[in-house]
């Protein structure tokens, strides 16, 4: 490899680093463009602190506020997945939707009630209808 082909390929690299290779941030706001895959990331990256959740550990309030803009953002991906891409994919896609939404809604009641048994449930049901869905459609 020459200089000039390995100045390149790090220059390449920084700018892939620097400005990622894709339009959409995981974490960034919902703009209505994204594609299916960006939500998916994007719905990954909201539910994260909610699956890395030690099972029955107790909730502080810090814990209540994060996992509650958590739950919320899961929502609002999914609520975007849902209407953007449903209507384009066999039915039982909106029924992994909607299994999210109850999970998220789950999510929001045990953290209202600080109930560390229902938010583990809840999480459950959660991960059901991901890895369901991932299994049907990935």
């Amino acid at each position: 490899m020459t200089v000039r082909s390995l100045m390149t390929v790090c220059t390449l690299t920084v700018c892939v680093g620097l400005f990622g290779c894709k339009g959409a941030k995981p974490d960034g706001p919902l703009v209505g463009t994204e594609s299916l895959h960006d939500l998916m990331e994007s719905l990954e990256s909201a539910s994260k602190p909610l699956f890395d959740r030690s099972a029955g550990a107790a909730l502080t309030d810090a814990d209540v506020t994060t996992l509650t803009a958590s739950a919320n953002r899961v929502q609002a991906i999914n609520a975007a997945v849902k209407t953007r891409f449903a209507g384009s994919k066999p039915p039982t896609f909106a029924g992994h939707s909607e299994q999210l939404e109850k999970g998220a809604q789950d999510v929001l009641a045990a953290l209202t009630a600080k109930d560390t048994a229902a938010l583990q449930a809840a999480v459950k049901t959660l991960g059901g209808a991901c890895g369901g869905c991932h299994k049907e459609f990935k």
